[in-house]
C-alpha cells in the first residue's frame, strides 16, 4: 500500500526562513479547504514536520504535507514620481471610460 502511494509522491523539504502556504480545513467538506499565508518556517522539528509562524504571530507544528512553498508575485514595487526624468516621458493609463476611445467593430469583420 505504501509503495503505491509513494510511487508518485515527491519529497518536500523546507529550510528555516522559507515562506509557505498552509492548508487549513474550512469545513467538513474537503473540497472547501483553503490555503492561507504566507507563514514563515521557524524550525525544522522532525524530518517531515516544521514549526511555522503564522501571520498573527502564533506558531504551529505542521506536517510538510500541509505546507506548500509560497512564491510571491511581486518582490517589490517601484514608484516613479512625476518629477523624475530618468525614465523619459510618462504615459498614463486611462482610468475612466468616458475618455477612452469607442471602437465599433462589426461582426462580419471578425475572422
Amino acid at each position: 500500500m505504501t509503495s503505491h502511494y509513494n510511487l508518485r509522491s515527491r519529497e518536500k523539504s523546507f529550510s528555516v526562513g522559507d515562506e509557505v502556504l498552509i492548508l487549513m480545513p474550512s469545513s467538513t467538506h474537503k473540497l472547501l479547504n483553503t490555503w492561507i499565508g504566507p507563514a514563515k518556517v521557524v524550525k525544522l522539528t522532525r524530518p517531515h514536520s516544521c514549526l511555522v509562524q503564522m501571520e498573527d504571530g502564533n506558531t504551529r507544528e505542521l506536517h510538510v504535507n500541509k505546507l506548500r512553498p509560497y512564491i510571491s508575485r511581486v518582490d517589490h514595487v517601484g514608484i516613479i514620481f512625476d518629477q523624475d526624468t530618468d525614465f523619459g516621458e510618462l504615459h498614463y493609463a486611462p482610468t475612466d471610460k468616458e475618455n477612452q476611445p469607442n471602437i465599433d467593430i462589426e461582426l462580419n469583420q471578425m475572422p
